[in-house]
C-alpha cells in the first residue's frame, strides 16, 4: 500500500447516495427495498460448495462494558412463541433484516429501528418485528438492562442460508466479554451501508480468506476494491497494535479504517497511528461521527474525506 495508492482512493468525484441494503430511503411500497447492494434481491457469496467454517466471531480481547453485557446475557430468556395467523407476505426488507442477523449473529433492536425502518415510525418496526416473531423466524431476547436484541430461530436461520455458498456457524450462546463491541460492529456495517456502493464480509467469513489479520469486516467496493474495518474498543497496548499494524504491509486492502466507540478511544488509537508505520493508509474515526453524518478521517497523512465522495 502506497501513498499513491491512499490518494487516488479519496480523490473521485462526489458522492450521489443509492440507499443500500438497510440503509435505503424510506418508501411505502417494501419491495422496492434494495438488500445488501441488489436490487430487489439478495446477495449471494461467489463462493463454491457449501461448507461450513469453524469459529466464527466473538474472539475479541475487547472488555469494555463487559459487566454489563454479562449481567444483561446471563439471563436471557426468549419471548414466548405465538400462534401464527395468516400467511406471511415476506418482503425484502425482511430477508435484510434476517440476513444480518444470520451474519453478525444477533441484531439490537434499536438497530433495526433505526436502518430498516429510516423514516418509519417505531409502531411500524414494532408491528413488523412481531410478524416476524409470530412466524417463527426471529426471537426476541431480553436481559436485565434495557438492552434489548433479536436472534434467528431455526426457521430463521434456513431461510438465512438459502442460496449461499458458505454458511455461518449460529452461536448457541452470545459472549458476554465482546457483546457490546459485535454490537457495534454491526452499527459500523449498517451506516456503510449507507454512505458506500458494495457489501460487507463479516469476520465470521473472512477465516477462510487470505488477510494477514482479521479484521472486523471488509468493504467490498464494486471494482473489487476493498477497505478493512476495526472496532476498537478498548486499548490493546501500542507494542501489541504495532505489530498488527505491520502485517497489513501485505495486504490488498486500499485502507484499513478504524472506528473508535468512546472519544478516548479515539485520543488513544491517534497516538498508536502516530508513533507506528507512517507509509501505510490508516485511517480514524468515532462511530458516534460516523452515525451522525459524514466526518472526515483522521490519518497520518491528512484527513480524508471517504464519506462524501463517490467510492468505486
Amino acid at each position: 500500500m502506497s501513498e499513491q495508492t491512499l490518494s487516488s482512493l479519496s480523490s473521485s468525484s462526489s458522492y450521489s447516495s443509492q440507499g443500500i441494503g438497510c440503509g435505503a430511503a424510506p418508501t411505502e411500497n417494501p419491495q422496492a427495498l434494495q438488500v445488501d447492494g441488489t436490487q430487489g434481491g439478495r446477495s449471494e457469496l461467489p463462493t463454491p460448495p457449501p461448507q461450513r467454517h469453524e469459529g466464527g466471531v466473538g474472539n475479541s480481547t475487547l472488555q469494555n462494558q463487559t459487566e454489563k453485557a454479562s449481567k444483561s446475557l446471563g439471563t436471557v430468556g426468549a419471548a414466548p412463541a405465538r400462534k401464527v395467523v395468516g400467511r406471511l407476505r415476506f418482503q425484502i426488507r425482511d430477508q435484510g433484516i434476517l440476513d444480518t442477523c444470520y451474519e453478525q449473529n444477533f441484531l439490537m433492536i434499536d438497530q433495526i429501528r433505526r436502518y430498516f425502518f429510516k423514516g418509519l415510525s417505531a409502531r411500524r418496526a414494532r408491528q413488523r418485528l412481531k410478524i416476524l416473531v409470530n412466524h417463527g423466524l426471529i426471537r426476541r431476547e431480553y436481559g436485565m438492562d434495557s438492552d434489548r436484541f433479536v436472534r434467528l430461530t431455526s426457521s430463521g436461520v434456513k431461510r438465512a442460508e438459502q442460496g449461499r455458498g458458505i454458511l455461518i456457524p449460529q452461536r448457541k450462546k452470545l459472549d458476554a466479554n465482546t457483546f457490546h463491541h459485535d454490537a457495534c460492529v454491526t452499527a459500523v456495517r449498517l451506516r456503510l451501508n449507507e454512505l458506500w456502493l458494495g457489501k460487507w464480509l463479516p469476520e465470521a467469513l473472512l477465516k477462510s480468506e487470505s488477510f494477514p489479520h482479521i479484521p472486523d469486516g471488509v468493504w467490498i467496493f464494486p471494482s473489487g476494491k476493498q477497505i478493512a474495518i476495526e472496532v476498537e474498543n478498548s486499548p490493546k497496548g501500542p507494542d501489541r497494535f504495532h505489530k498488527i499494524q505491520a502485517r497489513w504491509r501485505n495486504s490488498s486492502a486500499l485502507l484499513v479504517l478504524y472506528v473508535t466507540t468512546s472519544n478516548e478511544m479515539h485520543r488513544i488509537v491517534k497516538s498508536y497511528l502516530e508513533t507506528g508505520p507512517q507509509d501505510l493508509p490508516f485511517g480514524l474515526v468515532t462511530l458516534d461521527d460516523l452515525e451522525a453524518g459524514k466526518p472526515p478521517v483522521w490519518s497520518v497523512m491528512g484527513e480524508l474525506d471517504l464519506f462524501d465522495r463517490e467510492m468505486h
